[in-house]
């Protein structure tokens, strides 16, 4: 089988992690249902947090209905479980689109944000982003239709400590107040050195902690889904 990722280096996306090792303003324009697109690496449903509040999502890598974590740092079920915790009544729609090793291609990160539209999630969690900064028009678009059916976009800003978000979260401001750029905290409360700052989406961008009690690791990856979780609420 030929490798997706192998067919458009171009577009390579990744999870938007830290491995190296107080909640900010959360502003959300409305607020929505309590249900959210999850588009990551998918969710292992064994733990108890998660229990009876994971919706029948889907596996854009496998092409099947079971979105399985693979990922070791389990990724997609860490920023699933920081949702959960932030509202009881949140409920977690798991679209994998990250492999293994947390990447994807263009195509299939478009046909995860396209699965989100469809679906009856309001809010829409990525924590992710093009690994090279490479902006996407395909992308970009299928984001704003998003934008434009009601949906609202929780992006992580990338973790290079640059002065603007990284891409698909450089979109915020595009988006208006359809999306939000979120920025990371450090456990002493300040913008961690890492995360990427507001720059050109000043107006839409928050900042949330970039860690957890769920796991060791530490990103923007991780801030966001308290921004989505609140946001749900």
């Amino acid at each position: 089988m030929t490798d997706p990722l192998e067919a458009n280096k171009k577009y390579l996306f990744t999870i938007v992690l830290s491995i190296t090792l107080c909640t900010g303003l959360l502003i959300a324009p409305q607020v929505y249902a309590a249900s959210v697109a999850v588009i990551d690496s998918g969710v292992n449903p064994i733990h108890a947090d998660l229990a009876g509040r994971i919706d029948q999502g889907v596996d854009l890598i496998d092409g099947d209905t079971n979105p399985f974590d693979e990922t070791p740092e389990q990724h997609g079920t860490t920023v699933s479980r920081i949702i959960a915790s932030v509202y009881g009544a949140n409920r977690i729609l798991p679209i994998r689109v990250l492999d293994g090793a947390g990447q994807s291609s263009e195509s299939i990160v478009i046909g995860g944000v396209a699965f989100a539209t469809n679906s009856n999630a309001r809010v829409i969690n990525f924590s992710l982003g093009s690994s090279s900064n490479v902006y996407s028009q395909a992308l970009a678009a299928s984001m704003q239709n998003s934008a434009r059916s009601g949906k609202l976009l929780v992006i992580a800003a990338g973790n290079g400590g640059q002065a603007n978000p990284s891409f698909p979260a450089s979109l915020a401001a595009l988006l208006g107040g359809s999306a939000i750029a979120v920025g990371a905290l450090d456990r002493n409360g300040s913008i961690a050195s890492y995360s990427n700052r507001a720059g050109n989406s000043r107006d839409y961008y928050v900042v949330a902690p970039g860690y957890s009690s769920f796991s060791s690791y530490i990103g923007t990856s991780f801030a966001a889904p308290y921004v989505s979780g609140a946001a749900a609420a």
